[in-house]
């Protein structure tokens, strides 16, 4: 009897952790802002771009990344995409890299979807998952963004308008970016 009640008990506070973390995440996306991030520690990332050629996380230091992960089927993740470029184009000069990492799908298919939409982005793959498992990715898109320091600053479970001022303007080292 105590186990099916602790059982029981368990489910409910998962259903309770779950649904806080949806609702903030949906208020973060209807207000059009970032989130801070209290999640820990940056977890590494090491994958293969479009070309085979490995990318590492580590690499960009000193500069702010954002890191997206996204897959072909999700249609907010296409919307978001359009956005994510011109933020790169516009910042790529700068001290604002993205990285979009495409999870779960094989290459093949993220070619052919670049193809019909191709993205001036660096596009890494996460083929097997572990990635976003990492990073604790539980809706597409999820975005965080990493401070030239190397630590995860701000995060959001949900597309966003990149380019919009008002996001820009929310990035570490958006300030030193607008006076280039």
């Amino acid at each position: 009897m105590n186990a099916r009640r602790n059982s029981s008990v368990l489910v409910a506070t998962v259903v309770l952790v779950a649904a806080f973390a949806l609702a903030r995440a949906a208020a973060a996306v209807e207000t059009n802002r970032l989130l801070a991030w209290h999640g820990g520690a940056t977890p590494a990332l090491k994958l293969s771009d479009m070309k085979g050629a490995r990318v590492d996380l580590a690499d960009f230091r000193g500069k702010t990344v954002i890191v997206n992960f996204w897959a072909t089927w999700c249609g907010p993740c296409r919307e978001e995409m359009p956005s994510l470029a011109a933020l790169a184009k516009r910042r790529g000069s700068g001290n604002i890299v993205v990285l979009a990492i495409d999870v779960g799908e094989p290459r093949a298919s993220v070619e052919r979807f670049l193809a019909r939409n191709p993205v001036d982005l660096p596009v890494l793959l996460d083929t097997e998952g572990y990635a976003a498992l990492a990073w604790k990715v539980e809706i597409y898109p999820s975005s965080f963004v990493i401070a030239p320091d190397g630590r995860i600053r701000q995060f959001i479970a949900g597309a966003l308008e990149w380019d919009d001022p008002a996001i820009v303007g929310q990035l570490p080292g958006a300030a030193a970016a607008n006076k280039q």
